[in-house]
């Protein structure tokens, strides 16, 4: 058995989290009332689809045709 050192959960998880780059409002998003907005720019950075239906989604039509095809 081995004896491991078990963290609270806000600590496990604050210790996992790797420092990410700020966003630049305009830039990366924008604010509509309340609400924050991911521009087109951010989403390609960030690299994937998260499938949430992003308004400004790059991939959305690369998505769509993909979810078309596997029926």
């Amino acid at each position: 058995m081995q004896n491991r050192l078990r963290l609270p959960c806000c600590l496990a998880q604050r210790a996992v989290r790797v420092a990410e780059p700020e966003l630049v409002e305009g830039e990366d998003y924008v604010m509509e009332g309340p609400y924050l907005v991911f521009t087109a720019a951010y989403l390609l950075k960030r690299g994937y689809c998260c499938e949430n239906g992003c308004r400004n989604c790059p991939w959305r039509d690369e998505t769509s045709v993909m979810d078309d095809n596997k029926s």
